[in-house]
């Protein structure tokens, strides 16, 4: 058990050893990390303030051994027949990789909410050849941190993302999309870390963290602002709509290799 600073300011930073954030959020076919299919990862790859600096998304073909409830198709606005042509989770799981490593070296996981979406890809990553997951651990919890800096007083009905967003007035078109919750989920960090924090604040609690270390493979990834993902994985050799890869450290329209 490790005790997780979950305080958005600038003296939080200075303790750890990270020196950027990976925020990953899924949509998955239901709560069951061992029973449902993964059908969309989105992740975003933020400084320590929160600025953007490369996103990463694909829909995932549903795997063939879990899954997937009409009750989540509604809610993410999918249909199980496109997702039949959406790559496989082998596929998304090489790109998420690599994607996540592009500063070349991990960094720490962020989200909202995150033990959900952990528990689903530490599944994920068992599946391929126990993969060693691409960010460290403890994480960064927006959700908790909206809790603790808000509290009971802000008058709001629940702390679910599209609640917070409303409360800070951010735009919450597009929710149950992984890549724009993760977007508002920045967004509610941003002014997250602009707040004092609560006189009356509740201790936080201890959360159950992994050890985890990266190995690294090699993938020729070429990317490109607001495009399509085009012929840039071994396995994946035709543009698909279902992938989306956007790469901006230096200037929006840089293209990179890694080999």
């Amino acid at each position: 058990m490790i005790q997780d600073n979950e305080e958005v300011s600038p003296q939080y930073h200075s303790n750890l050893s990270h020196d950027h954030y990976l925020f990953v959020d899924l949509e998955t076919g239901g709560l069951y990390p061992t029973k449902h299919s993964i059908l969309q990862i989105a992740a975003v790859i933020t400084d320590l303030d929160f600025k953007t600096q490369g996103f990463f998304m694909s829909y995932l073909k549903p795997h063939p051994e879990l899954e997937v409830t009409e009750y989540a198709l509604s809610i993410n606005q999918l249909k199980w027949d496109d997702l039949q042509n959406a790559p496989a989770e082998d596929t998304v799981v090489a790109a998420l990789h690599h994607f996540a490593l592009l500063r070349g070296h991990k960094g720490r996981f962020a989200g909202y909410n995150c033990q959900f979406d952990l528990e689903f890809l530490a599944l994920m990553w068992g599946r391929h050849n126990n993969i060693v997951p691409p960010y460290q651990v403890p994480w960064l919890d927006i959700y908790t941190c909206a809790k603790s800096k808000l509290g009971n007083k802000s008058g709001l009905p629940n702390f679910k993302l599209a609640s917070v967003a409303d409360y800070f007035g951010i735009n919450t078109a597009g929710a149950h999309d992984a890549l724009q919750d993760l977007f508002m989920t920045i967004e509610i960090a941003k002014q997250l870390k602009t707040m004092p924090a609560r006189e009356d604040k509740e201790v936080s609690g201890n959360l159950e963290t992994a050890r985890f270390s990266i190995h690294q493979q090699e993938l020729l990834v070429q990317v490109q602002r607001q495009e399509i993902l085009k012929e840039t994985f071994h396995d994946l050799q035709r543009q698909s709509p279902f992938c989306l890869i956007c790469r901006r450290f230096l200037h929006d329209n840089e293209t990179i290799h890694f080999h």
